[in-house]
């Protein structure tokens, strides 16, 4: 790590982050604890996000908060189904929060959320969880490579 180094683009980046939700509620991007390592850039982390990092240092701080358009969208209400328990696995672990990849009727790969479990179906919703929410990120830059 160079104290001097700055986070741009193809940069290594490694950030820790606290994620506060519009409720006030805290919580985490789903597959990406903290700290989270990514390569400016690329996809991995929200462009939104990354904007707010460029040009950051090593041990800087910054909080930033995303709209819904900057984050994970709007949520969409018609998104949302419904799915007989008996078409999953006896063996398959369903939570809520759970993400479960189905295909379409066209064979089109899409992702839902496991939003209530119930005896006889599963409630499904392939909005993103935080869709439609306002959430602010406290993020310090950890180190920077490359």
């Amino acid at each position: 790590m160079t104290e001097n180094a700055e986070v741009r683009e193809g940069a290594t980046v490694t950030v820790a982050y606290t994620l506060r939700r519009e409720s006030g509620e805290s919580g985490e991007l789903p597959g990406q604890p903290s700290p989270l390592q990514f390569t400016y850039g690329t996809k991995k982390v929200l462009p939104g996000l990354q904007a707010a990092l460029l040009g950051m240092h090593p041990h800087e701080q910054r909080t930033v908060t995303l709209g819904p358009t900057d984050a994970f969208g709007e949520r969409h209400p018609g998104r949302k189904i419904r799915i007989k328990r008996s078409q999953f696995p006896e063996t398959l672990d369903l939570y809520p929060g759970r993400r479960i990849r189905l295909r379409s009727s066209d064979g089109d790969r899409l992702l839902f959320f496991v939003t209530h479990i119930k005896p006889e179906h599963i409630l499904l919703d392939s909005n993103h969880p935080f869709a439609g929410e306002k959430l602010t990120f406290t993020v310090t830059v950890l180190d920077v490579a490359g």
